[in-house]
């Protein structure tokens, strides 16, 4: 490994992972049944992460829309199903944080690395 690696790279290295993973999985769900919107909803602790929202907005070239109870979002969504059921107004949430793809970055080829880097190490792994 290169002495010039810093912690900071294993962070970094780590979210674009991550957000490579998701877009595979977003990518196998899309041609289950299309997206068709501009946006995507996120969610869980993983995405206090700008950085992450970022890389999975330049990826999927889709705004990443997250609202503020995002930590608990199982719980919300249950007492928002549950609201409905009993023909109760929702749960208020508020307006939601989003981030938008960056235009300056080329996410298609950085993606292509992945995948090569992804199959190479497959190949290592499996022999």
């Amino acid at each position: 490994m290169s002495h010039q690696l810093t912690r900071a790279s294993f962070v970094w290295a780590t979210l674009w992972d991550i957000a490579c993973s998701i877009f595979e999985n977003y990518n196998t769900l899309g041609s289950v049944s299309p997206h068709g919107r501009d946006y995507l909803w996120a969610c869980g602790g993983g995405m206090e992460s700008h950085t992450l929202r970022q890389m999975i907005a330049g990826l999927t070239g889709c705004t990443v829309r997250m609202r503020g109870n995002y930590r608990q979002s199982s719980a919300a969504g249950g007492a928002m199903l549950c609201g409905r059921a009993l023909g109760r107004q929702g749960i208020v949430l508020g307006s939601p944080d989003e981030v938008v793809p960056d235009a300056g970055v080329d996410y298609g080829e950085r993606y292509a690395e992945w995948k090569k880097m992804r199959k190479s190490l497959r190949t290592i792994f499996t022999a």
